[in-house]
């Protein structure tokens, strides 16, 4: 999403709109939350509904006449509850380590998509909240894919943030407390307000179980920085069991350790270094042949391996991907499955008539630094259905977006039933396998 765009949604956006709680602070950074998995079965869509861009999949079981929804491409699977406000407004948020900015959409909010459940925050209701003005340290940066501005009539700081699936948002920069449950049921509030966007205008795909993205990345503006948390860790289920977030000495940093690294051009990434994949099918272990600088960054901050939970299907560089599925196709002839392409005419599909208890024996092993971090089952297929509503499986993995195709994501089903901790001190990323 380039700067220009964004700074025309926020012209657009500034003309068209005239109990008992334990504070967080930094001696009371332990506590968990629990995160809710959205029942994401795939990324692809049997029905677009045009205004809202999300599938619409009947599911009698649902509440009666509601309609199960699986997201498209940016289709989040987790999200956490929280409240913002004085007296609080429940929000539930995705949870995203790829990005910095923290967003709900707020009322008014004339372009935005709908949202089901429960109301829209609204700013108003809130004695404690705050939209921050020009003179704020950090209106006019640019983050990655945000930047914070001042509006055209100098006192207003706006905010605009894009994601590379060319989804947008854009809307007031603002402040308020944050208040969280954590699993014992205890209430906790931010010691002091915290900043995040409110937004009025959004384009592209988002859940409309959720009213935003709660913005986990190494930047200034995130909620890890902004909190001043050195140490998290998620464990993320797809089994309907509860999973958590955990902050301070409640994170879980335990398995096997990598390295984090810095991009400069990009700081608010988690980036690790990938060396290599491999494929196992059964006893049978097969290295791709890619070569070593393939996931390595350049000059220009392109390229690398990022750690992102708000992808849900992982992307390998294009010439990676190319290798993973020609090998995979000569293990899947290898076992007589016949391979299914293009299912919704997207050309990244890579689907099998099969099921996933068929294709037990197959893994994908992801070297980073000298750890092996394999993934099968349901973290490497995804279960589907053909053109004839034929039960499918499909590979979890497509190919890098079109306008950054050298940068490589390690998304929400690879995470899956992981444990994976994050010291930011001793810059450090731990992987335990394990049932979520």
């Amino acid at each position: 999403m380039s700067l220009f765009t964004i700074a025309i949604l926020l012209i657009l956006i500034f003309f068209g709109l005239a109990s008992d709680l334990i504070n967080i602070d930094a001696n009371d950074m332990s506590f968990e939350i629990p995160v809710i998995y959205n029942g994401l079965s795939s990324p692809s869509s049997a029905y677009i509904n045009q205004t809202t861009n999300v599938s619409l999949v009947s599911h009698a079981g649902y509440m009666d006449e509601l309609m199960q929804l699986r997201m498209t491409r940016r289709g989040l699977m987790y999200s956490v509850d929280m409240a913002i406000g004085t007296p609080s407004s429940d929000v539930t948020v995705s949870l995203d380590t790829g990005s910095d900015i923290t967003w709900v959409q707020c009322q008014p909010c004339r372009i935005c998509f709908d949202k089901f459940l429960s109301p829209m925050f609204d700013p108003k209701l809130s004695s404690t909240y705050k939209t921050m003005n020009c003179q704020y340290q950090h209106c006019g940066a640019f983050y990655s894919t945000a930047i914070i501005s001042c509006a055209p009539d100098n006192k207003t700081c706006m905010f605009g943030q894009g994601y590379m699936d060319e989804s947008v948002v854009a809307g007031s920069f603002s402040e308020d407390y944050f208040h969280f449950q954590d699993k014992n049921g205890r209430k906790k509030r931010s010691d002091f307000p915290l900043k995040f966007g409110c937004v009025h205008r959004t384009e592209g795909d988002f859940s409309p179980f959720d009213d935003g993205i709660l913005g986990m990345g190494r930047g200034k503006v995130s909620l890890i920085s902004q909190l001043n948390i050195s140490r998290f860790s998620h464990c993320l289920s797809t089994s309907g069991k509860i999973s958590y977030l955990s902050f301070g000495d409640a994170a879980r940093l335990e398995g096997e350790t990598v390295r984090l690294i810095e991009n400069k051009m990009e700081p608010s990434h988690y980036y690790v270094n990938l060396l290599a994949i491999s494929i196992l099918d059964g006893k049978n272990h097969l290295a791709l042949d890619i070569p070593p600088q393939t996931f390595a960054i350049d000059d220009n901050g392109r390229g690398g391996f990022i750690l992102d939970t708000g992808t849900t299907i992982t992307r390998l560089h294009r010439s990676a991907y190319a290798e993973l599925t020609r090998m995979l196709s000569v293990v899947f002839l290898l076992s007589h499955i016949s391979t299914v392409h293009s299912i919704y005419g997207l050309s990244y599909e890579y689907c099998f008539d099969v099921s996933l208890e068929e294709v037990e024996h197959i893994s994908v092993v992801f070297t980073i630094d000298l750890v092996d971090v394999k993934i099968t089952g349901n973290q490497l297929f995804y279960e589907d259905v053909d053109a004839t509503n034929k039960p499918i499986i499909c590979l979890a993995i497509f190919e890098s977006d079109r306008s950054d195709p050298t940068t490589s994501l390690f998304g929400g089903f690879a995470m899956s039933d992981f444990n994976i901790g994050y010291d930011l001190h001793k810059q450090i990323v731990t992987f335990n396998s394990t049932t979520c």
